[in-house]
């Protein structure tokens, strides 16, 4: 179940010890869909603003900017990442610190194989019991309850249709969907349509329409993709 869920997402390590960085990227790599690296807090910023990030795991002590200084900057503008912080301290104001800027998880150094496992079954049950995807900084889908969440406004409700559209390319995200293949899974019961085609038109309309910040895109003569 775990590696199922977490290769759906991807991994942001910040840590400037060289042999650390390559030693956690190679065990956490296995799990996750694609994992970026950063030496130190300047650069994990930095890498976060450019990719698509779902998780972040940063070191505490970082030169130019420390891991606690990256969490609430990225906290400030993604409510929904995953943030854990790797620290050699367990005193109180480090914690303190760490409990208020909503982190998923505090470990404190080494990170021996057990931490890690554990670390990532609660990864694993964070995405599960959210079951929601950050599309970008202003749309989140709920898969749940079929919503989408914009920033400062109410949830907006899809139609079933919507929805299995929706995520189908978000299965496939920053994949060209064929026409042919978003007909077979949007209306595989059904058979009644004559103008598959322009129904697929109609529904992205009505999609991007409820999200003028939904990144879809059409690909003429090739289909549409979800750039993420």
């Amino acid at each position: 179940m775990v590696i199922e869920i977490l290769k759906q997402h991807t991994l942001l390590i910040a840590e400037d010890d060289a042999d650390t960085l390559v030693e956690i990227t190679q065990y956490f790599g296995h799990y996750f869909r694609l994992v970026f690296q950063a030496k130190n807090g300047k650069q994990a910023l930095e890498v976060f603003e450019k990719e698509q990030i779902d998780v972040v795991l940063l070191d505490i002590s970082m030169p130019y900017i420390n891991g606690l200084e990256v969490a609430k900057a990225i906290r400030k503008t993604h409510p929904n990442t995953q943030i854990v912080i790797l620290s050699a301290h367990n005193e109180s104001p480090f914690l303190l610190k760490a409990i208020e800027i909503g982190l998923l998880n505090y470990v404190v150094k080494p990170l021996n194989r057990q931490k890690a496992k554990d670390l990532l079954i609660k990864m694993a049950q964070n995405f599960k019991q959210n079951h929601q995807i950050f599309i970008n900084s202003s749309v989140t889908y709920n898969y749940d309850d079929k919503v989408l969440i914009l920033q400062g406004k109410n949830p907006i409700n899809l139609s079933k249709n919507e929805a299995l559209l929706l995520e189908a390319m978000l299965a496939n995200k920053n994949q060209i969907l064929s026409v042919d293949k978003i007909i077979n899974i949007v209306y595989l019961d059904d058979k009644t349509r004559l103008d598959y085609t322009g129904c697929i038109k109609t529904l992205i309309s009505t999609l991007k329409h409820k999200s003028s910040d939904l990144p879809i895109h059409n690909k003429y003569g090739l289909g549409y993709v979800l750039k993420i």
